[in-house]
């Protein structure tokens, strides 16, 4: 493996986990392929980054807790 080759290598997995694609799989394929993998890989769709959202036990846990609390902040200040 030259040095282009490595070059190669951390532009694909520095690429991969940018568009949210599987850094070792396209890291890999980048070992034994080289520049080509990058080419496919700026081809294909990126994927969209999903938004977090909290489990519902978490919300209906801690949700009420929060609000009391809010509650009793704002009543101590007026």
């Amino acid at each position: 493996m030259n040095g282009l080759q490595l070059l190669a290598v951390f532009v694909t997995a520095f690429y991969a986990y940018s568009v949210g694609r599987s850094v070792i799989f396209w890291t890999l394929m980048s070992v034994w392929y080289s520049w080509w993998i990058l080419l496919i890989l700026l081809l294909i769709p990126k994927n969209e980054p999903k938004p977090f959202a909290f489990p519902k036990w978490f919300l209906n846990f801690f949700g009420p807790r929060y609000i009391k609390r809010t509650i009793n902040k704002m009543e101590e200040q007026f």
